[in-house]
């Protein structure tokens, strides 16, 4: 009789707690059903790594303002050179020095026609800017001052002692070439230019040139033309 009683016991348990099941696990339609809400995280896009391109200051390309290094027949390769050919009636008074390549950049000095530069030889101290200037740094003075300009206004050092003496020799050549000629004479034109050439003649020299265009006789003219000669020939020899 006691393991009937245990067992009735142990069934009456288990009939509850099947009951208590079902009750929990029953369509409840009273109740609130529940809102689950899922939170997704945005992915960051990733960050696109580009490599360095060429430096174009030391590869011959453009810099960051445009401008570009000189090419071979550009570049002054640090030879002495001399501020010409400035206007007339220059609004600056001279060649202006700039700190930097083009006009636009704080003026730092100024040159007059004649003055003695040194250019660079350093390559990226030579620019071709947009305008398509060529502007070269340079060094001037006593205390070695050093300046950006623009190469149009200076010429090798010599450059235009030589071309002088081209032109005047020219010129020679040219009155020499009326010696054999009918009369011997030259035209006063012609010895008026070579008078000019020669810039400021001795006094002599110039007296031969007025006669050699207006001779009083021909031993007079060949006289002239000796004098000439014997101080133009050496130089144009």
């Amino acid at each position: 009789m006691g393991h009937l009683r245990s067992a009735r016991a142990v069934t009456a348990v288990l009939v509850a707690l099947g009951t208590l099941t079902l009750v929990a696990c029953g369509d409840d339609s009273s109740s609130t059903p529940t809102t689950t809400t899922v939170i997704e995280t945005a992915t960051q896009p990733e960050a696109l790594i580009v490599p360095p391109g060429p430096d174009d200051s030391a590869s011959g390309g453009g810099t960051a303002d445009g401008s570009t290094l000189c090419g071979p027949n550009e570049s002054p390769n640090g030879l002495d050179h001399t501020v010409v050919d400035l206007p007339a009636n220059d609004p600056d008074g001279g060649l202006v020095v700039h700190a930097d390549a083009g006009a636009s950049t704080p003026k730092t000095g100024l040159l007059t026609s004649g003055t003695p530069v040194i250019t660079t030889n350093d390559p990226a101290r030579c620019l071709v800017i947009a305008d398509g200037g060529v502007w070269w740094e340079v060094s001037y003075g006593t205390n070695d001052q050093r300046g950006w300009v623009n190469s149009r206004y200076l010429t090798r050092t010599g450059a235009q002692e030589t071309a002088a003496r081209a032109d005047m020799c020219g010129l020679y050549r040219e009155v020499l070439s009326y010696r054999t000629g009918p009369g011997g004479f030259a035209p006063q034109a012609l010895t008026a230019d070579l008078k000019a050439a020669l810039s400021g003649p001795p006094p002599g020299v110039s007296d031969a040139l007025d006669r050699i265009s207006s001779p009083a006789d021909e031993a007079d003219l060949a006289l002239a033309y000796e004098d000439l000669t014997g101080y133009v020939g050496p130089i144009c020899s």
